[in-house]
């Protein structure tokens, strides 16, 4: 019987580190299968002018999530959309500048159906706006800049946002402070079964 009261500690030890074991086991395996999702994000650039509606650009992505395992340049989902623009630089010399959409994804797993979502927004476009100068000087271009470029908008943002499976939320709300008009982005994240 003293043999077996020796025994007994060892053996409860070696079936308390099994249980650690296998918990830590289940633990990797939850984290791999919620890493191992994809999520559909939808990103949708709204411009108003007062009341009235200029432009409602969604555009969607599917990206894989990922724990919280550093992250890997294949977690990224991307999008580019747009053109190239010519510049004339100076007299006889010309550039190209893109001008449209750019945006960049990620999706991260917190737990308890939270998700970190990362998003890296980029819009260009070509100025519609005709500058007060060319008007007054019709020699002027119409663009109001030498050799008849246009004028650039440009918009950038960095988004880091705590989401959950099927939230919508307003994460950018800014006004152009040339003419006041009103940009807003709104983010959708829905997981993918």
């Amino acid at each position: 019987m003293t043999k077996y009261l020796r025994i007994l500690p060892a053996l409860l030890a070696m079936l308390t580190v099994t249980a650690a074991v296998r918990a830590q086991d289940k633990a990797k395996a939850e984290e791999s299968r919620i890493s191992a999702q994809s999520a559909k994000l939808v990103v949708t650039f709204s411009e108003t002018a007062g009341d009235k509606k200029i432009v409602n650009l969604p555009y969607a992505l599917v990206v894989k999530t990922r724990g919280n395992s550093p992250a890997d340049i294949s977690s990224w989902g991307k999008i580019r959309v747009g053109e190239r623009v010519p510049i004339t630089v100076k007299e006889g010399e010309t550039t190209f500048v893109d001008v449209g959409t750019n945006i960049d994804a990620q999706v991260m797993a917190e737990g308890d159906n939270q998700y970190t979502v990362v998003v890296n927004v980029e819009r260009s476009s070509i100025d519609d706006r005709l500058p007060a100068q060319a008007d007054a000087d019709k020699a002027q271009p119409k663009s109001g800049h030498a050799y008849g470029n246009p004028t650039i908008r440009q918009f950038k943002a960095q988004l880091t946002l705590l989401m959950k499976d099927g939230q919508t939320v307003q994460s950018v709300q800014a006004a152009d402070p040339l003419d006041g008009r009103q940009l807003s982005i709104t983010v959708t994240m829905n997981l993918v079964k």
